[in-house]
C-alpha cells in the first residue's frame, strides 16, 4: 500500500534512475549475468521464486541455554514499570510536538489516529498486555461446531477467512510451548502472573499485516508512528475478528499481538519470513515494514514450513540498519553469535542480539517510534520488477551480489532515514 501520486512519482523517478543506472553499467551488469550459471541466470530473468522450503527453524538453538523468557523482561515492561527509568522517560517524549516537519501537532496528531483502535481494542498488547489471556477465557464458543474434513481443508478455510478479516500475510504452525514468556507481568501493578492459557493450543495462526510504505519512507517521525499504530490497530481488529470467527465455528480461540508469546519465531516457524540483523521477521513480500499477529486455537490445522530467502548472508553484508540506528543499538559484527546484552536479551539462541534499552532510548531521542532500522533496509521496498531482479541474483550468486544491492539501494535513494523531504512528500501526495 502507498500513500499516494506524490509517493509514486517519487518511486517512478528512483526506477527510471534504474534505467539509466542499467545503461551505464552494462558491462558491470553483464558480467554479473554472464558469471551465473545459465540456468541460474535464466531464473533471475524470468521471476522464478528463491524462495526454499526448511524442516526446521533457520537459526541455531542452544537447547542446553535456551529458557523460555519472562515477560518482565522486556524493555517495555521494564520501562513502564520504573525498573528501566531512562526508558520510562523515554517513552514520555513520544506524544511531545515542536515545529520541526515529522514532530509538528499535525504529524502527531495522526500517529495518534492509528494508534486509536489498538489502544481501544487491544488494551496495550503492543508493549504488555495479560489481560488478553484472561480475556479469552470468557469467549464464548458455538456449540455448533463445523466439522472440517481434514486439517488441509481447515487451514484453507482459515487463511481464507485471515485474509478477508484484513491480513495481508498469513502462515499455520504447531504450538511451541519455548517461545510462550515463562511468566506473564503486570508493568504498572509490577507484579509476575503465571504463563497459563485458557487451554492448550494445538496450532498458531501468525498474521503479517504491511505498514504503509509513503508513512515509513519518513521515519523517524509522527507520520511513521502513526503508519505503525495503523498496523497494529489492524492486527488488533483481525485478530478480534478472526478470533471470534474460530469461535464460531466451534473451536477454542484467543489472539494475541506482542503479549503472550514471541512474535519473530511464530513468524519464521510459519513460514513467513526470516530474522534479520535489526532483530525483525524480514518478509519476501514486505520486507521488514510489517507488524506480526497472532490466533491460538484448538483447531487441527496443516501447517506451513519455515523458509529461506537469502537474508540472513545477506545481512551478514550489508549493515544498513545498523549503520541508520540513531542509538547504536544494532550489532555490527558480522556473523551471529550468542552474545547477548542485558537481561532484555534471552540467551541461547545465536542471532544479532538488539540492544532493547539502546534502542528505546533512541526513541525518546527520536521523540517517535524511530522504525529507521525498517526504513534502512533493502528488502523494504515496493514491488517492482528491478527490486526483484536484485533480489533474485543476490539469491543465486550472493557473493557478489550483496554489495551490490546495497549500494544499488542507496544510490537510487531508497532506505533513507531522518529525511524532512519525505514528510513534506507524505502530506502533499
Amino acid at each position: 500500500m502507498d500513500s499516494g501520486e506524490g509517493s509514486k512519482k517519487e518511486v517512478d523517478l528512483k526506477r527510471r534512475n534504474f534505467v539509466k543506472l542499467g545503461a551505464a553499467s552494462a558491462v558491470a551488469g553483464g558480467a554479473l549475468m554472464a558469471g551465473l550459471p545459465a540456468q541460474a541466470a535464466d531464473k533471475a530473468t524470468k521471476g522464478a521464486t528463491n524462495i526454499k522450503e526448511l524442516p526446521d527453524l533457520p537459526v541455531t538453538i542452544d537447547e542446553t541455554v535456551y529458557k523460555r523468557f519472562h515477560q518482565k523482561n522486556t524493555a517495555f515492561c521494564q520501562a513502564i514499570s520504573g525498573d528501566f527509568p531512562q526508558g520510562r522517560q523515554a517513552l514520555g517524549l513520544l506524544g511531545s510536538t515542536s515545529p520541526e516537519l515529522g514532530q509538528r501537532v499535525l504529524d502527531k496528531a495522526i500517529s495518534d489516529a492509528g494508534w486509536y483502535i489498538d489502544s481501544l481494542i487491544a488494551d496495550g498488547a503492543s508493549t504488555a498486555s495479560p489481560d488478553t489471556v484472561a480475556y479469552a477465557r470468557d469467549n464464548e464458543v458455538s456449540p455448533d461446531r463445523y466439522d472440517f474434513a481434514s486439517p488441509d481443508e481447515a487451514s484453507l478455510y482459515i487463511k481464507k477467512a485471515a485474509r478477508f478479516l484484513g491480513a495481508d500475510l498469513v502462515g499455520i504452525t504447531p504450538y511451541d510451548e519455548r517461545w510462550t514468556y515463562a511468566s506473564f507481568y503486570n508493568p504498572q501493578k509490577q507484579k509476575n502472573l503465571p504463563p497459563d492459557l485458557p487451554f492448550t493450543p494445538k496450532s498458531v495462526i501468525v498474521m503479517a499485516f504491511e505498514m504503509d510504505y509513503g508513512a515509513m519512507t519518513t521515519a523517524p517521525s509522527g507520520v511513521s508512528g502513526g503508519a505503525v499504530g495503523k498496523g497494529y490497530s489492524q492486527m488488533a481488529i483481525t485478530g478480534a475478528s478472526l478470533r471470534r470467527f474460530i469461535t464460531n465455528i466451534g473451536y477454542k480461540a484467543f489472539a494475541a499481538g506482542n503479549d503472550v508469546a514471541l512474535s519473530v519465531p511464530y513468524g519464521m516457524a510459519a513460514g513467513l519470513g526470516e530474522a534479520a540483523r535489526n532483530g525483525i521477521l524480514v518478509t519476501y513480500e514486505y520486507g521488514p515494514r510489517v507488524r506480526i499477529g497472532k490466533v491460538f486455537t484448538e483447531l487441527d490445522l496443516a501447517h506451513d514450513k519455515p523458509v529461506s530467502f537469502g537474508v540472513r548472508h545477506f545481512c551478514e553484508t550489508c549493515m544498513r540498519c545498523a549503520d541508520a540506528c540513531p542509538g547504536n543499538a544494532i550489532s555490527t559484527e558480522k556473523e551471529p553469535s550468542f552474545a547477548v546484552h542485558n537481561e532484555c536479551n534471552n540467551p541461547g539462541v545465536a542471532k544479532w542480539a538488539i540492544d532493547a534499552k539502546k534502542c528505546l532510548l533512541a526513541w525518546g531521542k527520536t521523540k517517535s517510534d524511530c522504525a529507521t532500522c525498517i526504513t534502512s533496509c533493502p528488502y523494504n521496498k515496493p514491488d517492482f520488477w528491478h527490486h526483484r531482479l536484485v533480489d533474485k541474483i543476490n539469491h543465486l550468486m550472493p557473493g557478489p551480489a550483496h554489495s551490490m544491492m546495497r549500494e544499488m539501494d542507496k544510490l537510487f535513494g531508497y532506505g533513507n532515514s531522518f529525511d524532512k523531504k519525505a514528510v513534506s512528500n507524505f502530506w502533499k501526495s
